[in-house]
């Protein structure tokens, strides 16, 4: 089941998975007269029966629980590509856990019983991440596709051009004149809708992935 939808866009949910029934109703108390929308279970199976990775949010996880643990619910989630962070909880701690949790991504990992200030202030911190995620997917996927459009030849173009090459310079390396360089160039202008070689620069660095960088090969030169 997924959030409520603002304009299009679903609000974060926080996913709550305890045992301890309890614990469930003390968090999503907490959580939401902070005005988080909350969806607590019981089980791994249960959570997992309704989670959707496209629903904005954070989960908050206990490491124990009979059947399927938390670390295990974690790993499958990593391995089906889903980016929702994770906040472990937890009454019995030791390292090789937090190790293992923090190796596959965890956001943080909290011995009950824990601050209530601290735990509000760390979902939150995780929805903001989990949106900057997202926006960087799809900024970098609306990016791929836009590139796409091109052909091989005006893909090679465009890399030569967001490496710093000029018109004159790509024609000599592709043995072409330098008319038809300027003419793909003004095809490739038009089909991702760029202005400048600035744009194109910057489309290809949001095609590997906002706050990455471009392979050596398209990295400006001089």
């Amino acid at each position: 089941m997924t959030g409520k939808i603002v304009q299009g866009i679903a609000e974060p949910v926080v996913y709550v998975v305890d045992g301890e029934s309890a614990v469930r109703t003390s968090l999503s108390l907490l959580l939401a007269s902070v005005g988080l929308t909350v969806k607590a279970f019981a089980s791994a199976q249960e959570f997992l029966d309704h989670f959707h990775p496209d629903q904005p949010g954070c989960l908050l996880l206990e490491v124990r629980m009979p059947g399927m643990g938390g670390l295990e619910i974690q790993e499958r989630l990593v391995r089906e590509g889903a980016i929702i962070p994770i906040l472990f909880i937890s009454c019995h701690t030791d390292w090789s856990t937090v190790v293992r949790a923090m190796k596959h991504g965890a956001i943080d990992f909290l011995e009950k019983p824990f601050n209530h200030q601290q735990l509000v202030d760390l979902v939150q911190k995780a929805i903001r991440l989990d949106a900057h995620r997202r926006t960087g997917n799809r900024l970098q996927s609306e990016a791929m596709a836009r590139l796409a459009t091109l052909s091989e030849r005006e893909r090679e173009i465009a890399d030569l051009l967001a490496a710093g090459l000029r018109s004159k310079e790509i024609a000599t390396r592709l043995t072409l004149s330098i008319k038809t360089i300027e003419t793909h160039r003004a095809h490739i202008m038009a089909k991702i809708n760029i202005q400048s070689v600035a744009e194109l620069v910057n489309l290809l660095w949001l095609s590997h992935g906002a706050g990455g960088s471009l392979p050596v090969h398209l990295s400006l030169v001089g």
